[in-house]
């Protein structure tokens, strides 16, 4: 019984072993099994990455085919002729218009540049594309085809995204039509220089002569082989080393400027003293040229100077004239004074003497056979007495001095009115009062003269006169309905240095001399007479 406790013991103690190895074998299965759950987690994480990347892949290819395909359709539609090589210069790849070009064809890719016979003028093209590659630097060249047509080849390196080195690309642009158009410009530009009058300089940066034109040569006695490649300031024995234009080029050179109409006096050895007015810029070209144009204006400046002399004599002759003029009108004005003091003094008197001896002789009655004649006499003598009255205040009426201008202009009016059978309608605003001397003077003559213009002219059957004092200032205006002044004439009178008739230049001479202005405006309408006068201005001359 007891070994039979015992047995049940051990094999009790055996089934526990049992079991906690049961448990630990347990323990181990779910540790295995959550390894494999991590491990298959894994695996479906690294399947979404494999599928991320095949679809990043996807579009990448996706990407490069559509990059290849513009390239090549790029390469198709344009319409210049490409290479690119490797770096051993083999063809690999080339667009349709530089097969024409070169002579290549689909086979081509792969063969060397130099095995290709190109329809340009160039054996070393496979030297011009191996020396890209080594020097990695742009090369550039012109070249011409058969047919004659310019090209400006560059080769270039071809650069991969890391930067690296693979190749040479080729290009061939057509330049026929600007090259055609820089001689087409250039055989301008030398003709303008050769047929230009000024002398012209074409100096380099440092200051050599690169071209002259004959104008140059002629103007200072040199020749070609005196002047060009030779440094300005040494050409003849040193006749154009002047500090002014040594300092002008200088500036051009360091500042970049350009000088426009500098005038240099300079005493040469063979032509003595010449003037110049130099222009001087820079040229947008690649070499540093300087453009020098030279102006020889000595005779100008001498007849400057005599122009000047002679217009100052004329400006002193005009002024002589024109006190002259002054002096004589005064003198006429003056003459008219004693006409009229005489025909109004003695003339008058006279008339009037013989008028009474014949009213006398007709009142004793012994002239009784003779009375008609004595009477036609006596209305004769009257009728001269009134004209010579008339003429003696037109000449100069004494209520210009006496009464002042208005009380003048209304008589002068009024008796125009009667003699010309015309209304004349006078029209005055302001406080005219007295003006000095010389201005009513001016003024009643202009009105005079107008008057009379109208009458003998014009063709009116009306006038207006304006006058008006504002400011210190009078204003004058006389207008007309007649036929107008012929348009040559009205041209003439507004140029004050035509002479045009004596009675519109004197007119205009008067009030010139008093500081005022005269115009004349004429039309299908009639004309008008416009006269603007500074009575303080005036009474200052």
């Amino acid at each position: 019984m007891q070994s039979l406790i015992e047995e049940h013991e051990t094999t009790a103690e055996e089934f526990k072993t049992a079991n906690e190895e049961v448990l630990s074998s347990n323990e181990e299965l779910q540790s295995t099994n959550e390894e494999l759950e991590t491990a298959k987690e894994e695996l479906q994480s690294s399947n979404e990455e494999l599928t991320t990347v095949n679809e990043e892949l996807q579009n990448r290819n996706l990407e490069l085919s559509t990059a290849n395909n513009d390239l090549l359709n790029i390469l198709e539609n344009v319409n210049i002729p490409v290479v690119i090589v490797n770096n051993d210069v083999r063809i690999r790849r080339f667009t349709p218009a530089a097969q024409k070009l070169l002579n290549l064809l689909p086979s081509d890719v792969g063969r060397y540049l130099g095995e290709i016979r190109p329809n340009v003028d160039l054996p070393n093209l496979e030297e011009v594309a191996r020396q890209t590659v080594e020097t990695t630097s742009l090369q550039e060249t012109e070249v011409r085809d058969s047919a004659g047509i310019w090209y400006l080849l560059r080769s270039r390196p071809y650069k991969t995204f890391e930067n690296k080195i693979e190749g040479a690309v080729l290009s061939f642009l057509d330049i026929h039509a600007l090259k055609s158009l820089v001689e087409e410009t250039r055989a301008y530009a030398d003709t303008l220089i050769e047929t230009a009058r000024e002398a012209i300089l074409i100096l380099d940066a440092n200051l050599h002569v690169v071209l002259a034109n004959p104008a140059f040569y002629g103007a200072f006695g040199v020749s070609p082989v005196q002047t060009v490649n030779r440094p300005i300031f040494e050409l003849g024995n040193h006749q154009w080393d002047i500090p002014a234009l040594r300092k002008l080029l200088e500036s051009i050179i360091l500042d970049k400027t350009r000088v426009d109409d500098f005038e240099v006096r300079h005493e040469f050895e063979q032509i003595g003293e010449r003037i110049m007015v130099l222009n001087a810029r820079r040229l947008s070209t690649k070499q540093s040229l300087i453009f020098l144009s030279i102006e020889d204006v000595t005779e100008h400046r001498k007849s400057d100077e005599a122009l000047k002399v002679q217009t100052e004599l004329l400006k002193r002759s005009e002024e002589s004239l024109r006190r002259l003029s002054a002096y004589l009108m005064t003198l006429q004005d003056e003459e008219r004074r004693r006409i009229a003091r005489e025909l109004h003094d003695s003339t008058g008197q006279k008339l009037a003497a013989a008028k009474l001896q014949l009213d006398t002789l007709v009142k004793s009655g012994n002239l009784k056979s003779y009375e008609k004649a004595i009477a036609e006499t006596s209305q004769w003598i009257d009728e001269c007495f009134q004209e010579v009255r008339t003429l003696s205040q037109l000449l100069h009426p004494p209520l210009l001095d006496e009464a002042g201008l208005l009380s003048a202009t209304r008589w002068m009016v009024e008796g125009f009115s009667d003699r010309a059978k015309m209304r004349v309608d006078l029209q005055i605003k302001g406080e005219i009062g007295r003006l000095p001397q010389q201005v009513e003077l001016a003024l009643f003559r202009v009105i005079q003269e107008s008057l009379s213009n109208i009458r003998r002219h014009s063709g009116a059957d009306k006038a207006q006169i304006k006058l008006a004092r504002t400011n210190g200032s009078i204003s004058l205006e006389i207008r007309d309905n007649g036929k107008g002044m012929p348009p040559e004439l009205l041209s003439n009178s507004r140029n004050s240095k035509q002479v045009i008739g004596v009675g519109i230049l004197g007119m205009r001479e008067r009030l010139s001399q008093l500081g005022g202005t005269l115009e004349i405006e004429s039309g299908k309408n009639g004309t008008t007479v416009k006269v603007f006068l500074s009575v303080r201005a005036a009474a200052a001359r």
